[in-house]
């Protein structure tokens, strides 16, 4: 069997920029669930499972990040996240 099935994936947020795009070709041998605004931003590389939708979405985060090992956060920090970290 193939080991890359048995990894469990890498979260990437800020998944379509200048750095995102260089960070899932750098996890090209590993499993990854990416995460864009806008469908029309998914780049077409195997191994990646595509998700839409807004980092301040708490239940579609939830689902992004359950079962993943690691997660490579680049993507801005929101007024939502500044409040929620200030609580």
């Amino acid at each position: 069997m193939n080991e890359k099935m048995h990894q469990l994936p890498v979260a990437v947020l800020g998944a379509t920029g200048k750095v995102g795009i260089q960070v899932l070709h750098a996890l090209s041998e590993v499993p990854v669930r990416a995460l864009s605004r806008s469908r029309s931003k998914f780049i077409p590389l195997p191994g990646i499972e595509w998700m839409e939708g807004d980092i301040e979405d708490e239940q579609l985060m939830t689902g992004l990040l359950t079962g993943t090992e690691k997660l490579f956060l680049n993507s801005g920090v929101t007024q939502r996240m500044v409040i929620n970290f200030n609580s």
